[in-house]
């Protein structure tokens, strides 16, 4: 009987250690399981890696061979720069030839305008002309003994008052026409009107150079 009592106990500790050993066991898959699963996404975030990478050398590459974005942006910013240069250049050196050309035309500037201001004299006295013998056919209206409407009377005052317009419109043009010449030619060559104008058309020229 006591012999059985100890096969009977050694039974009963044998299988408390099979179910720490299952215990264990189970722990030890568990465990595993979740090595497995860390692996798994180590591998997925090294694969991620990989690709990252492998895009990143790609677009290096293509930048160190010029191949981007910002490459042809900065290119064709220089493209147009020189282009506006070139422009601006072209727009100076037109400007300075003006301002030469004008600067030589001076003498014969001052010709025309002095031509202007005669022939506005000469229409002054063209248009005081005209009003006299307007003035004149009024008064001389009925001498010739041939009879005078009032529509004869009243185109004969209606001419002289065009004649007299014409004389006061002629004469403000000859002031301006003598004016022009005058302050060209006291100005001298530098401070006529062509050269003045031309100057400022080299100082902007010159401005967009800049």
């Amino acid at each position: 009987v006591a012999e059985a009592r100890q096969h009977a106990a050694d039974a009963a500790a044998a299988v408390v250690d099979a179910e720490k050993a299952v215990g264990d066991a189970r722990r030890g898959v568990e465990e595993a399981t979740r090595a497995v699963t860390k692996a798994e996404e180590d591998a997925a975030d090294a694969a991620e890696a990989v690709v990252t990478a492998t895009e990143d050398l790609a677009t290096a590459e293509r930048e160190a061979t010029g191949d981007s974005d910002a490459m042809r942006n900065a290119l064709a910013d220089v493209v147009k720069a020189e282009e506006d240069l070139a422009a601006a250049q072209e727009d100076s050196l037109t400007a300075q030839q003006t301002l030469d050309e004008a600067r030589a035309n001076y003498g014969q500037t001052l010709a025309g305008l002095a031509r202007d201001a005669g022939g506005a004299a000469d229409d002054v006295l063209t248009a005081e002309i005209r009003l006299r013998q307007a003035q004149e056919a009024l008064a001389n209206l009925g001498k010739d003994g041939k009879p005078v409407t009032a529509d004869d009377r009243l185109a004969a005052e209606i001419a002289i008052r065009d004649a007299q317009r014409a004389v006061e419109e002629a004469k403000i043009r000859a002031a301006e026409a003598q004016a022009e010449y005058d302050r060209n030619q006291q100005a001298g060559v530098e401070g006529s009107d062509a050269v003045v104008d031309a100057h400022g058309r080299v100082e902007d020229a010159a401005d967009n150079e800049a």
